[in-house]
């Protein structure tokens, strides 16, 4: 009987352990939410992940992004002229920031 005990309890912590070890790498697998860039002048063949590298378009940002991103907008106009595509389609959960009310305009 104490062997069935001993092993149970033996058995039951292991599990445990295994438990607490597989927990933190399924949150390392959780992504950090990224920023991506648009800029009158940027390329929507670039990665967007900089202002240097930003995208021309919303669109392409879009695009690129996920629940949980924030897409930012440079200063400038993003309107078909620039070869922005309307309507914009927002993904949920994806934010949209421009950099001022006064330097920022969508025009579609």
């Amino acid at each position: 009987m104490k062997t069935n005990t001993y092993t149970l309890v033996l058995v039951t912590a292991l599990l445990m352990c295994g438990v607490f070890i597989t927990l933190p790498s399924t949150r390392q697998r959780a992504s950090a939410a990224s920023l991506w860039y648009v800029a009158p002048g940027g390329n929507d063949s670039n990665d967007c992940l900089s202002p240097g590298t930003a995208c021309a378009t919303i669109t392409a940002a879009l695009d690129k992004a996920a629940s949980g991103d924030t897409v930012i907008l440079m200063p400038g106009t993003y309107s078909e002229a620039s070869g922005e595509v309307f309507p914009i389609n927002m993904k949920p959960g994806i934010h949209l920031l421009g950099s001022g009310r006064e330097t920022t305009t969508i025009s579609g």
